[in-house]
């Protein structure tokens, strides 16, 4: 837009300062003008977010002004030229840059346990902050208690995990930075499915066709304040990297390398071993997205002693996965997803970057799920063999099982409507293979077990039925078979706006070989506002009785009265009484407990 000069400076009216997100009004009377108008702040048009409220000129300036000092000019159209009108100013508030929240809760009681006074107080939540671009973002957890057996460390308070990441775009290049706690995922073999607190890089090239990345963390978990960045302790530090690309531009086929080194111990504990890895996986999609794939190799090095008399162990692993969509999207509301994996892990394969791995077993899976609009089914097998790559004096046995689980949602009329039957099962069978000279004798089974659910969902009110029947036929030495029957039921109904009753209602029966027994569990609780969303009543009473062998029958009766003096805390009055394996408090045979709590909440987002 071509304009002239502005107006004189002593005809610039000033209207003040304008804090961060406020409509601006311009005091200009536009009902005289004919003519199209345009609007400029600091010199960049505004006119397209200019509107007309009541024959004034309206600005909703939401993108970010530079500076403090700003100006504003009107200008009007005539003789193919901008002319203008009128010029104002004004200041902004220093805008903020970080959104800071603030997510906690606290807690202060007097308790008076089997005649036992105590004073506790304990606070948790986590702080977080994140900029106006959203390139940094941070988040730290912590948890204090005057109670040793409940703090994270031995200090009162600390912090349990927290996170700073930062993300930058460079071109084609796009950059992440970690520092704290963060899971590591970089395959399902070598680097994954483990979280650690340390320093990560990611690099993304080329629309994220080549990938770098590098960790350096702790071994071990962490909590605390101490060793903050995770890369202190050298007997508990590993690190690794990863280099993935894409060779095919129409493609998302993917090669990725992994390796890492590291010592110390994924557990926690005081041997320090040592130990290295490396990978390779292949993964993608074809048919459209259909069909997915992958594979990854890893070998690793353990030393569990680091240089003791135990001797360095070296295996391998191969874990490989296909899922299929066959409905694909033109079923509708019907999915149904197919798929096939393989696993091997040899007894010796170890990985501080994913101690998780199941290892000494060579194991194929299958798994099926399909959902309609009423209807869900899952189906999973799988087939096992143990003592892959262990031991040649060790036994071999063979582990299958198959499970089904299906959900159907009735949608009637009446007392059908809201309602939904659940029914499914499993099968597991374990066959010894070989038995060396020495081993173990065989220890063959079966297990079966079949279960049935009803769920009843209302306006005021829910209630379940379930039965469960589970049958062990122990075909090893001791040959101990049972038996076994449950069924339990759950309610929760509300009686008003102010009063709600729930309860639940379990009966089981274990027949074995050698002893037969029962256990009845029952709990009823009962709720009721006094004043509504201000004062609440609560009472809570459950039953046990069984002739389990070394189980004891048990009761417990609670009450509490809790006031909400604040939308963010209360005050409850609370007094309890159990006995049996309710006394969970002293580690007695009884409990009394009697206390005064105030709990409240700390919530700030700005």
């Amino acid at each position: 837009m071509a304009t002239t000069p502005a107006v004189a400076q002593d005809l610039i009216e000033d209207l003040g300062t304008l804090e961060a997100g406020q409509t601006l009004f311009l005091p200009l009377d536009i009902s005289s003008l004919t003519g199209e108008v345009a609007i400029e702040v600091d010199g960049i048009d505004m006119t397209d977010v200019a509107a007309v409220e009541n024959g004034q000129l309206v600005l909703n300036i939401v993108t970010p002004l530079a500076g403090e000092f700003h100006d504003v000019t009107v200008y009007l159209l005539e003789g193919g030229g901008f002319v203008p009108i009128a010029s104002y100013s004004f200041l902004t508030t220093a805008r903020s840059r970080l959104t800071v929240s603030i997510d906690a809760s606290h807690e202060a009681s007097i308790q008076s346990l089997n005649s036992d006074e105590a004073a506790n107080a304990s606070s948790s939540g986590s702080f977080g902050v994140e900029n106006e671009e959203g390139s940094f973002r941070g988040q730290v957890s912590y948890l204090g208690s005057t109670r040793p057996v409940e703090r994270i460390t031995e200090n009162p308070v600390d912090i349990a995990e927290y996170l700073f990441e930062f993300n930058r775009t460079l071109g084609a290049t796009n950059l992440t930075g970690r520092l704290g706690h963060q899971m590591l995922d970089y395959d399902r073999a070598l680097v994954g499915d483990v979280s650690r607190r340390g320093l990560s890089v990611d690099m993304g090239l080329f629309d994220q066709r080549v990938e770098l990345g590098a960790f350096a963390s702790q071994s071990a978990d962490a909590l605390g304040a101490a060793n903050f960045t995770g890369l202190a302790d050298e007997d508990s530090r590993m690190q690794g990297a990863r280099f993935a690309f894409q060779p095919f531009a129409t493609q998302d086929f993917r090669v990725s390398v992994q390796t890492y080194t590291g010592d110390g111990d994924p557990y926690g504990g005081s041997a320090t071993g040592s130990g290295q890895g490396s990978s390779l996986s292949l993964d993608g999609t074809l048919l459209g997205g259909r069909l997915y794939y992958g594979s990854v190799w890893s070998q690793t090095e353990w030393d569990e002693d680091d240089g003791g008399p135990l001797p360095e162990t070296s295996a391998n692993a191969v874990l490989s996965h296909l899922s299929y969509d066959i409905l694909n999207t033109d079923a509708g509301d019907r999915a149904l997803t197919v798929g096939l994996g393989y696993e091997k892990a040899d007894q010796d394969y170890f990985s501080l970057a994913n101690p998780g791995v199941a290892v000494g077993a060579e194991t194929w899976r299958l798994t099926m799920d399909y959902s309609a609009n009423r209807f869900a089914l899952n189906i999973f097998a799988d087939t096992q063999k143990t003592n892959v790559g262990g031991p040649s004096d060790w036994p071999e046995d063979r582990i299958s099982q198959v499970l089904t689980d299906l959900r159907y949602d009735l949608q009637g009329e009446g007392f059908w409507q809201g309602t939904a039957l659940r029914f499914g099962g499993g099968y597991i069978e374990q066959d010894r293979l070989t038995t060396p000279n020495a081993a173990p004798p065989p220890e063959d089974y079966t297990s079966t077990t079949l279960y049935v659910g009803f769920d009843k969902l209302g306006d005021v009110g829910n209630w379940s039925l379930d039965y469960v029947r589970i049958r062990e036929d122990d075909q090893g030495v001791l040959d101990i078979d049972t038996d076994s029957h449950s069924l339990n039921a759950a309610f929760d109904y509300g009686v008003n706006d102010r009063a709600n009753v729930n309860g639940t209602a379990g009966y089981t029966r274990v027949d074995g070989d050698f002893d037969t027994w029962e256990r009845y569990e029952a709990t009823l609780g009962f709720s009721y506002a006094l004043r509504p969303d201000d004062l609440i009543f609560r009472l809570d009473t459950g039953i046990t009785r069984t002739d389990e062998p070394f189980a004891l029958d048990g009761e417990y009766y609670a009450t509490e009265l809790a006031w909400r003096f604040h939308p963010t805390a209360e005050l409850v009055l609370s007094a309890s009484r159990a006995d049996g394996p309710y006394a969970s408090e002293s580690g007695g045979d009884e409990d009394t407990l009697v206390g005064l709590t105030l709990r409240a909440t700390t919530n700030f987002f700005r």
